[in-house]
């Protein structure tokens, strides 16, 4: 975690701080849910792609690609959600294919093409934070309408493009949603299994490591709440009656945690636990109906808060989107930039150095996209080798497409465990995609590739760090604000009315989960100032110290 510094520190400090290469390329451990969304994907880049093939449309290979971007999103999510999303990512993909091929049909400019290239990418990046689409964000919608505008069209074959992006995102949706027939809960188990193993990470974590343990452990039993809320399962089902046991259980286990030895044997006890709640369709809970009655009245006190959850006003919609601004513009302006230097640079594909630049700033603040520029550049560069070995080959069509969705498979399973790896595999995808509608020799191409990927990276970076984000520290204040007021009155209703606990409890854990979210933020910022990290830690700790004194409370035996 960066910290947060006072003033007496120099402008050169400040940044150096956020450009540190640390963590970069860190292993991220995972568990669950990446094997069956990657081969998910294999399938819904394979159908299109060979029936395309068969039909000798080689030409709207790169479109039906598009649409099968669909895939990407929502890989584990609950299945009401996942129908939601990923109708509106596969209408945005096609809205976004048809702006691109419209922007060929109507113009020769390039320098057009970029601004109303980087215009979508703005857009995107806001639409993908305000819905919480997750990874990639707003990155393929890019790609897409970049692409499309950088291929010769005709008025023609419009229809034709647009069609094929959107029946491979049509395909996408249904292969998605056909899980829920099999295996309904599937997104449930899995979701409560990362909680648990979240909770054993807390119980086992020591010194630095604890704050970011402790806060991915309540972000996991937040998730496996809302997973469960989900309209896609049945509430009063015995498979989801177990899941809330386990998840209320983690969830005790969070606030009011034991001692090391025992924390140690509890951890052990909780993994395993995990592993057979992903795999068995009725989990496990290790409880008597007795000891189920305070956990299924703990969940029903979850349903009642979701329920009471109202739209937002549109002003408060508003002031909901302005901490996303930013972003949204550093998007829009570097994109801007790295595509006009493409086009300066006199490149054959100047939106690779705009999606490049769109990639690393699909990121929270300035080390992020720090961070992400290096994973790209390194990725890129390994990337480029085995593309140079794979098409030094003169591979066939058939052969193109068995490397477009082995790529596309390698990356969606390596992707999690960090961006670079991913990179190595989607920089022969993208070629191989080029290389379908215009055949090139293979160096100048892949040369032109490595070029345009680190100077947009660059430029992405330069401009994060030019676009301050002047809403991170007021962000950081006000969720400050709001740990301590509901750490306060969590204290005042233990004494005063004991019935209100639980809904003080929740709300102060939500509030110091946005106060670590918020630190984070502004802690990657280089011009963050006038902020100790001493205030947000110890307004953090004071929060947990009453999450779990209300817990120990609410559990212990009467008289």
């Amino acid at each position: 975690m960066n910290d947060l510094v006072l003033k007496r520190h120099g402008p050169l400090f400040l940044l150096l701080r956020v450009l540190s290469p640390r963590d970069a390329l860190r292993l991220r451990a995972l568990f669950g849910g990446v094997a069956v969304p990657s081969l998910r994907i294999g399938v819904c880049v394979t159908i299109p792609l060979v029936a395309l093939l068969t039909l000798d449309r080689v030409d709207l290979i790169p479109y039906a690609a598009f649409g099968s971007f669909t895939a990407l999103y929502c890989r584990n999510d609950p299945y009401a959600r996942r129908a939601r999303l990923l109708a509106l990512v596969g209408a945005g993909l096609v809205l976004c294919v048809l702006t691109g091929a419209l922007t060929s049909l109507l113009t020769d400019s390039g320098v057009v093409k970029v601004i109303a290239v980087a215009a979508v990418a703005a857009a995107a990046k806001l639409v993908a934070d305000a819905r919480a689409l997750g990874p990639p964000g707003g990155l393929m919608f890019v790609f897409a309408a970049g692409a499309a505008a950088y291929a010769p069209q005709a008025w023609s074959t419009l229809p034709w493009v647009a069609a094929s992006t959107a029946s491979a995102a049509l395909l996408c949706w249904c292969v998605a949603l056909l899980g829920r027939l099999a295996h309904r809960t599937a997104p449930q188990r899995l979701a409560t299994a990362r909680a648990l193993v979240a909770v054993a990470a807390f119980l086992t974590a020591e010194g630095a490591a604890l704050p970011a343990a402790r806060h991915q452990a309540h972000l996991e039993v937040r998730r496996s709440w809302q997973a469960l809320q989900d309209g896609s399962v049945t509430a009063g089902s015995e498979a989801v009656h177990r899941l809330e046991a386990l998840t209320a259980r983690a969830e005790s286990l969070l606030h009011a945690p034991g001692t090391p030895p025992t924390n140690a044997r509890t951890a052990a006890g909780l993994r395993e636990l995990a592993r057979r709640t992903r795999l068995r369709r009725l989990p496990d809970v290790l409880s008597t109906d007795s000891e189920r009655a305070e956990p299924r009245s703990r969940a029903e006190q979850v349903r009642g808060a979701a329920s009471t959850d109202r739209p937002l006003a549109p002003r408060a919609g508003l002031r909901r989107l302005s901490p996303l601004l930013p972003g949204a513009a550093r998007v829009g302006v570097a994109c801007l930039l790295a595509g006009l230097t493409g086009i300066a640079l006199g490149f054959d594909h100047a939106y690779w150095a705009l999606v490049s630049a769109g990639a690393v700033l699909q990121t929270v603040n300035v080390t992020t996209t720090w961070h992400r520029t290096l994973q790209r550049a390194a990725g890129t560069l390994l990337g480029a080798g085995l593309a140079i070995a794979l098409f030094g080959l003169d591979p066939a069509p058939a052969v193109i497409l068995v490397v477009i969705v082995a790529c596309q498979i390698g990356a969606e399973l390596v992707v999690m465990v960090n961006y670079a790896f991913a990179i190595v595999f989607v920089t022969p995808l993208t070629l191989a995609l080029t290389h379908l509608t215009h055949p090139a020799p293979t160096d100048a191409v892949v040369a032109e590739r490595v070029a345009a990927t680190l100077i947009g990276a660059l430029i992405g970076v330069v401009v994060s760090i030019a676009v301050v984000n002047g809403g991170a520290l007021p962000r950081l204040r006000a969720a400050l604000q709001s740990c301590m007021e509901a750490e306060a009155r969590l204290r005042r209703v233990r004494e005063e009315s004991p019935e209100e606990v639980p809904a003080a409890r929740d709300r102060l854990a939500h509030a110091v989960v946005a106060l670590r979210e918020a630190y984070s933020v502004a802690g990657g910022e280089p011009w963050t100032n006038g902020f100790s990290t001493e205030e947000v830690m110890d307004a953090e700790q004071a929060a947990y110290a009453a999450l779990t004194a209300a817990s120990r409370r609410e559990t212990a035996p009467a008289g």
